[in-house]
C-alpha cells in the first residue's frame, strides 16, 4: 500500500467517486445502525420485563414472609435467631476468605510453591469470600423483614416498640 501525502488527499477528494464512496459509507453506516439500535431497544425492554417480573415476584414472597411473621408471634425468635446464625456463618467465611487469599499470596510471591497449590487457595478464597458475601445479604433481609414487622406492630398498637421486639 503506497502512501499518500496531503496534495495526493485533496486532489482525491475533488473526484465524484470518492465523494460517492463517502454518501454509501454514511448511509450504510445510518441503517446500520438505526437496526443496532431496534434491536439494543427491544433487548433493553426484553431486559426490563424480565426484571421487572423477578422484582413482582421478590416483592410477593416477602409479602408473604412478612404475613407469616406477624400471623406467629414465634416467627420473631426464630427469624432473630436465624439472622444471628447467618451474620457468624458470614463471619467465618469472611475469615476464612481472608486466610486463604493471604496463604495464595504468601505461597506465590515468597515461597516456592507449586502453581496448582496456590491456585488451590486461590479458588477456595474466592468461593469463600462468594458465599460469606451470600450469607450477608440473606441476613440483611432477614433483618429489614424483622424491623419491618416490628414497624407495622408499632403502628397497630399505637405505642413505641419495646427493646425485646413485638
Amino acid at each position: 500500500m503506497e502512501t499518500v501525502n496531503f496534495e495526493q488527499f485533496l486532489i482525491l477528494i475533488q473526484t465524484p467517486g470518492w465523494w460517492f464512496y463517502v454518501v454509501l459509507g454514511s448511509i450504510v453506516l445510518n441503517v446500520l445502525g438505526s437496526f443496532f439500535s431496534w434491536l439494543l431497544g427491544n433487548r433493553i425492554m426484553a431486559t426490563l420485563g424480565w426484571w421487572k417480573k423477578r422484582q413482582d415476584l421478590e416483592n410477593q414472597e416477602y409479602k408473604k414472609e412478612l404475613d407469616d411473621l406477624l400471623s406467629n408471634p414465634q416467627q420473631f425468635k426464630m427469624f432473630s435467631e436465624e439472622e444471628v446464625r447467618l451474620r457468624l456463618k458470614g463471619s467465618e467465611y469472611l475469615g476464612k476468605a481472608f486466610f486463604a487469599l493471604m496463604l495464595f499470596i504468601l505461597m506465590s510471591s515468597l515461597f516456592v510453591t507449586p502453581k496448582w497449590l496456590s491456585g488451590l487457595f486461590l479458588i477456595f478464597g474466592i468461593s469463600s469470600w462468594f458465599l460469606q458475601v451470600k450469607l450477608f445479604s440473606a441476613a440483611n433481609q432477614k433483618e429489614r423483614l424483622l424491623k419491618d414487622s416490628y414497624t407495622i406492630l408499632g403502628r397497630e398498637r399505637g405505642r413505641p416498640l419495646d427493646k425485646d421486639g413485638p
